[in-house]
């Protein structure tokens, strides 16, 4: 036999540790990382360079409460994650496992309360396995608890079929399924209702091809009822014989990928340590796997070196023939480009039909490039580079209004009034003066009049509408729906596609206090105004609205996740009192995009709310515009253009305002 077995370590591995593990040729390991990411970072990689045949699953659950939300919680999850993954180098990244959640269907919740769980946590997985799938890394799924799901053979409600497609999708990239098992107390043989449930779990998934290999990742001794571990009342020699047996018997099966042992290094020994692999016990299990390990892998000969490919077709941006930044040109060598959206949840495969395996799936609403028609289907590029082929009948192509820029967010500014006359020539004249990309209007209060004139500016000028509302409209999500429809209405046949879902809610005067009493509230607010207006305007993109940075910003974006998690876009307010705050706001609008990466963020405020010298806001307006910024920033929207009254020392009309910004990096 070729032995599974190898460790779950609850703080990374010591030098030592690592030593033995590459002596032991341990095939294996688990190691949780979020408490001390700098050591099990250099152990990983040493580990990752001394065995080649080694896989190591990276456990970091602190964000997954994401779960919850499907496949709006991956992404989510997958921004949270990033910088972790990024420390990898490519060859690193194809051997390391990723648990985004653990024991989800055991936290004292019923049948029923799992099953209607489980949808969530499947998308949350398909789309968490094919974010790591473009990123060249892997997926450890899911990590059931022992017991978790149902099973019928044991008079369980049937649990595993919710899971079918999320399967097919780790197999598809090459993913590993999480489970724990444990036994009791008696012959561990003798118990396959926790010891070796994986089979019955095989047997129930019969239907499902393929399915993705399974990591036991957590198996002991424990026992039933308490968390006691084998410390309480076996021998380290019992215990031993214990887990050789079980490695034979339970473990040589082809569906088993690893076996991890809980625990190794507990970080909390008073709760866990009878679980501890130490002493005699960690000696006899790493003399078990040395004996029983897969052969050493010679090593791999170097191959002749290749001719160099030729260099790649050139790209030519174009960012002032016409002051938008799109891509205009591409040298006569590059396929050209369309840009599709999907109008529904979509697989991307190997090939143009349905025999082919599906390589991800695209999310409702995603962008990729379409290079090339080929009968119903495109060969498309999506945002990570991936080609593959989708199925033509929901992929749409975008109109250029709808395009966010090349290498740069857009700039503009915003209205500060419900009116037609909030766009008169002076302002007109600052749009063109100032080469802005982007303009931010009110909604109700922009006419079709309105719309016309600043078409006439710039055709592909992108217009995001604020939601507008003062008064009891306000008062419940579908009421204020009813409120803006007609005016939505208007905007979206006119190809406005971006909404600003009301403006700061955490302020009294915005509706906290009155309408909604903390971000949980709000975001069922924010949640009831999207269903009621996502059937007729299926294509917009509802963004949760900018908070004003009061004393209970960080309160209330927490508490209203809900919405956060649900938005198409999120947008951010950010200001500053002096010359010098301008890089602090750069960077607490930076970090609110990675926070949300991928999906797209805006600043739909931005200004320096002190002072009456416009000469020198307009300095400072640059310096925060030509800030690098990360690639799902797509917008920077000053306050304000203009205002009837009230707002002299911010607007931008009649100041050299939009002059200094026609400077700005394009």
């Amino acid at each position: 036999m070729t032995t599974r077995i190898g460790y779950h370590f609850d703080l990374p591995p010591t030098p030592e540790d690592v030593t033995r593990l590459l002596d032991a040729r341990c095939p294996m390991i688990l190691v949780n990382m979020a408490a001390s990411w700098g050591e099990g970072t250099e152990a990983v990689k040493a580990l990752l360079a001394g065995n080649p045949a080694m896989r190591i699953i990276i456990r970091d659950i602190r964000h997954e409460q994401y779960a919850q939300h499907g496949a709006d919680g991956a992404r989510a999850w997958f921004a949270a994650m990033r910088e972790y993954i990024d420390r990898f180098t490519p060859g690193e990244l194809g051997r390391l496992y990723w648990m985004g959640l653990n024991e989800w269907l055991d936290r004292g919740i019923g049948a029923q309360e799992r099953i209607a769980l489980g949808p969530s946590l499947a998308a949350f997985e398909i789309e968490r396995s094919n974010l790591l799938a473009a990123r060249g890394t892997h997926s450890c799924a899911f990590n059931h608890s022992m017991g978790t799901p149902g099973l019928a053979r044991y008079g369980d409600a049937p649990e595993w079929h919710i899971y079918h497609e999320a399967l097919r999708v780790l197999a598809g990239n090459g993913d590993l399924l999480g489970l724990h098992e444990y036994w009791w107390e008696g012959d561990p043989l003798g118990q396959p209702w926790v010891l070796g449930r994986f089979a019955d779990a095989l047997g129930e998934l019969a239907g499902v091809d393929p399915l993705p290999q399974i990591a036991i990742t957590e198996c002991g001794f424990g026992q039933q009822f308490a968390p006691l571990g084998w410390k309480v009342s076996k021998s380290a020699s019992q215990y031993l014989a214990e887990i050789v047996s079980v490695d034979k018997a339970v473990y040589n099966h082809p569906a088993i990928a690893g076996v991890l042992l809980y625990l190794r290094h507990s970080s909390n020994m008073a709760e866990w340590g009878t679980f501890n692999i130490d002493g005699a016990v960690w000696d006899g299990t790493l003399a078990h796997i040395k004996a029983n390990a897969a052969p050493a892998q010679p090593p791999t000969p170097t191959p002749e070196p290749e001719p160099p490919a030729p260099p790649p077709p050139l790209t030519v941006v174009c960012p002032t023939c016409d002051g938008t930044g799109w891509i205009e040109a591409e040298a006569e060598e590059e396929e050209e480009m369309v840009t599709l959206v999907t109008t529904a949840r979509l697989n991307m495969r190997t090939g143009p039909s349905l025999t082919h395996s599906v390589i991800r799936v695209l999310a409702l609403g995603e962008n990729v490039s379409g290079l090339e028609r080929i009968n119903d289907w495109w060969r498309v590029r999506d945002k990570f580079g991936v080609v593959g082929y989708s199925h033509g009948d929901w992929l749409k192509q975008v109109s250029a209004s709808t395009l966010q820029p090349v290498g740069r967010p857009h700039v503009g500014a915003g209205t500060a009034d419900p009116g037609p006359w909030a766009i008169g020539n002076r302002e007109l004249d600052a749009i063109r003066t100032g080469r802005f990309t982007c303009i931010k209007v009110m909604c109700p209060g922009t006419d079709g009049n309105t719309l016309a004139k600043l078409r006439s500016v710039d055709p592909n000028l992108f217009i995001v509408a604020r939601l507008f509302g003062n008064g009891d409209e306000l008062a419940t999500g579908a009421r204020f729906a009813e409120h803006v429809r007609p005016h939505v209405r208007l905007l979206y046949a006119s190809g406005v596609r971006y909404f600003e879902c009301h403006n700061e809610p955490n302020l009294p005067g915005e509706g906290m206090g009155r309408y909604w009493q903390d971000g949980k509230q709000f975001a069922q607010w924010f949640l009831a105004l999207r269903s009621a207006l996502r059937p007729e305007f299926p294509e917009a993109k509802f963004g949760f609205p900018g908070l004003s940075p009061a004393p209970n910003y960080q309160s209330f974006i927490d508490a209203a996740r809900d919405a956060t998690f649900a938005a198409d876009w999120l947008a951010c307010h950010v200001y500053w009192a002096t010359p010098s705050g301008v890089g602090g706001a750069v960077q607490a609008a930076t970090q609110f995009a990675m926070k949300f990466a991928p999906r797209h963020v805006m600043v739909t405020e931005f200004s320096r709310q002190a002072g009456m010298d416009k000469d020198n806001k307009a300095q400072e307006y640059l310096q925060f515009v030509n800030a690098d910024w990360p690639a799902n920033m797509i917008a920077l929207i000053g306050f304000v253009l203009s205002a009837s009254s009230g707002w002299e020392s911010e607007t931008w009309v009649g100041s050299n305002i939009p002059q200094v910004l026609a400077t700005r990096r394009m």
